[in-house]
């Protein structure tokens, strides 16, 4: 029997939540938090078999080709698979297992690091015979993806999982990643917010106020886009990193997705939990910003000595209470087979 190993790491959206659900839209991403595994075995038997497992958290999925079609996130990316290769499994007995058990918090909640983009990428790698090129990993996973969540996604995150480290996202039926340099210079940390937030909703009410808006709607999405390009620009600068350029940018654009939220109904301001005074932004410190659709998800970036040590304790506290993570940026994307 012969088997393999490969990871992702997780994704995150740092800025253009909305912009990315358009043809052209751009946003800035981030591989990062953790990584998802998956595991292969194949063996040459002489007949066909397959099995495609997922386990996260609290639940697991299984699927195989005898079963019905299912729900399950392996059933697409199988039925993807099949579309686009037209490859049939001859002579092996194959076994696909995915674990994304690390984009989730010690209490079993999600951290918001794109878990089922990562899972279809791996499943997608499971499925291919030796390392294909990394355009057919993403073009397979992405419409997996896509036709599971419904016939939407941007498909942000199944670039950044397969390409890795930090990138600008171009939306649309084809998305295109053009890679960034991401300062290390930076702590951050991923920190619950309010309330969770159904995307699809808050996608409806931002396309419901855009339409009814007209021409407002262009001017507060130039300012936004209009600060996503000079992050971006930022990031491709070479030589020492603009540390006050980039947390004023990031505030912008904080404040950016905070009037857009009140504008469409879906807030998205930074609330940090209770008993954490912690401002928005401190000049040439740190910034907070909501990530994605709502204020579910709050990034904090801080310089090395951007934060007191109350704050620094508060922020422990909040770790200890599955509140709060560390994030480190993860340069490399998908990683494959490394051999057991």
């Amino acid at each position: 029997m012969k088997t393999g190993f490969c990871t992702v790491p997780g994704s995150l959206l740092i800025a253009g939540e909305y912009l990315i659900t358009e043809d052209g839209g751009t946003g800035l991403a981030l591989a990062g938090g953790c990584r998802a595994s998956l595991r292969t075995e194949v063996e040459a038997s002489g007949e066909d078999s397959l099995v495609m497992e997922g386990f996260w958290a609290g639940g697991s999925e299984r699927w195989t080709p005898e079963e019905p079609e299912s729900q399950t996130l392996g059933f697409s990316v199988w039925k993807e698979y099949r579309k686009q290769t037209g490859i049939q499994f001859s002579g092996q007995r194959r076994k696909i297992s995915v674990d994304t058990g690390e984009f989730y918090s010690l209490s079993g909640q999600k951290l918001g690091f794109g878990s089922s983009a990562a899972a279809a990428v791996l499943y997608t790698r499971g499925l291919f015979f030796g390392p294909p090129p990394l355009e057919k990993i993403s073009r397979c996973a992405l419409e997996a993806h896509r036709n599971w969540q419904g016939g939407r996604g941007s498909g942000y995150d199944i670039l950044t999982s397969v390409n890795g480290g930090a990138g600008i996202f171009t939306g649309g039926a084809e998305p295109l990643w053009t890679p960034l340099r991401w300062p290390d210079i930076y702590r951050m940390w991923i920190i619950q917010g309010r309330r969770s937030v159904k995307s699809p909703d808050a996608v409806k009410k931002y396309r419901l106020w855009k339409d009814a808006a007209g021409e407002h709607s262009r001017t507060v999405l130039g300012e936004m886009k209009k600060n996503i390009a000079e992050l971006a620009r930022i990031l491709q600068s070479g030589g020492k990193p603009d540390t006050r350029g980039f947390l004023e940018i990031l505030h912008s654009l904080s404040l950016s997705g905070i009037g857009l939220g009140e504008l469409i109904g879906v807030p998205a301001r930074p609330v940090f939990p209770e008993g954490f005074p912690l401002p928005l932004y401190r000049p040439g410190a740190l910034a907070a910003k909501c990530l994605g659709a709502g204020d579910e998800t709050i990034l904090l970036a801080a310089v090395p000595d951007g934060l007191s040590k109350a704050e620094l304790s508060f922020i422990g506290t909040l770790e200890e209470q599955g509140l709060a993570v560390v994030l480190n940026p993860e340069i490399d994307g998908l990683i494959n087979d490394e051999s057991e």
